[in-house]
C-alpha cells in the first residue's frame, strides 16, 4: 500500500497491517499501544516509557541517534518516527532500505488528536483510532475551562537546556484550554532554546507570571534544588507558585497528556 508522507515528500509503500514495528517516538509508542498493537511493537527509544509494558521493548536508539545493526536484527516491517527533528534519522534510515514513515509534531492540542487518527490510519486500526480520538475528545470538553480563575503560567522544559514552549506548541495550546494563558504565546514558534532562550530567561519577570511551571529533565528530581535554581534566577518569584513536574509530563504529546492536563487543573486550582 503506497501512503503520501508529507513529512519527508514521497511515497512510502507500507504493510496493509504492518506486524514489526519500531517506534522512536515515544507518542506514537503510547497510541500504539493504546491501539492495541503492542505485542506488534518489537522495539522503541529509550525514552519510550509509556504505557509501562513499552519499557520492556528492546531499546534501539534515544531519540536523535539509533543502533542500525540493533534494528537490523529486528527485521522491523515498519519504522515510525515523529518530527522534523527526527527527519534526519528518517532519511537514514530510509537510505538503508527500512520502510519508515514520518509523523509532523503536533502544534496544538488538536494536533494530539489528529496523531491518533493518522496513526491508526497507517497501521490499519481505523476503528480503535476514533474510538481513542473520540474519548480524548470528551476528557478535553470537560477540560474546557476548568481553571478556577485565569492565570499567566511561565512554562519551562529542562531538556538539557531550558526549553520554552511559545504559540505553535501543544503545551501552549493544552494551558489555553484550560484557561490559562502562557506568558510566551505571542512568539511564533513551537519551541525556543539555545542563545534565543537565554535571552527570552532575562525578559520573564517583566512578563509578569502568576505561576511558574518547571518540567524536571528526570522522572526523580530534587525539588528543593529546581527551585533554589529559579530563586537564584529570578527575585520576583513565589515558591508557593512554582509547580515542579516530572521529564515528559507536558513535553510528551501522546494520549497521556489529556490526563496530565486533568493533573495540572488540579495543581492550578489548588495553589
Amino acid at each position: 500500500m503506497k501512503v503520501y508522507c508529507p513529512e519527508l515528500n514521497l511515497y512510502v509503500e507500507i504493510p496493509e497491517k504492518p506486524r514489526k514495528i519500531v517506534s522512536i517516538s515515544p507518542a506514537i509508542t503510547e497510541i500504539l499501544f493504546r491501539l492495541g498493537l503492542g505485542n506488534f511493537v518489537v522495539g522503541t527509544s529509550r525514552w519510550c516509557i509509556y504505557p509501562l509494558e513499552a519499557s520492556s521493548k528492546p531499546k534501539v536508539s534515544d531519540y536523535l541517534f539509533i543502533d542500525i545493526n540493533e534494528l537490523k536484527s529486528l527485521s522491523p516491517d515498519l519504522v515510525l518516527l515523529s518530527g522534523s527533528i527526527q527527519r534526519p534519522l528518517a532519511k537514514y534510515l530510509l537510505s538503508n532500505g527500512f520502510t519508515v514513515y514520518l509523523f509532523p509534531l503536533p502544534t496544538s492540542i488538536v494536533g494530539i488528536i489528529d496523531l491518533v487518527y493518522s496513526v491508526g490510519g497507517i497501521v490499519g486500526s481505523f476503528k480503535e483510532s476514533c474510538t481513542l480520538a473520540e474519548s480524548l475528545i470528551r476528557k478535553l470538553v470537560r477540560l474546557n475551562k476548568a481553571l478556577k480563575k485565569s492565570l499567566r503560567i511561565y512554562v519551562e522544559l529542562d531538556l538539557g537546556e531550558p526549553t520554552i514552549p511559545c504559540y505553535f506548541s501543544h503545551i501552549t495550546s493544552g494551558i489555553h484550554l484550560i484557561g490559562g494563558y502562557v506568558v510566551t504565546s505571542d512568539i511564533r514558534e513551537a519551541y525556543v532554546w539555545g542563545l534565543k532562550a537565554r535571552e527570552l530567561l532575562r525578559e520573564v519577570p517583566k512578563l509578569k507570571p502568576d505561576v511558574i511551571i518547571y518540567e524536571a529533565r528526570s522522572l526523580k528530581y530534587d525539588k528543593d534544588e529546581i527551585i533554589s535554581k529559579l530563586c537564584n534566577r529570578w527575585s520576583f518569584i513565589n515558591t508557593n507558585n512554582v509547580i515542579i513536574l516530572s521529564a515528559m509530563s507536558l513535553s510528551h504529546y501522546g494520549p497521556r497528556f489529556v490526563d496530565e492536563l486533568n493533573n495540572l487543573v488540579n495543581l492550578l486550582n489548588n495553589l
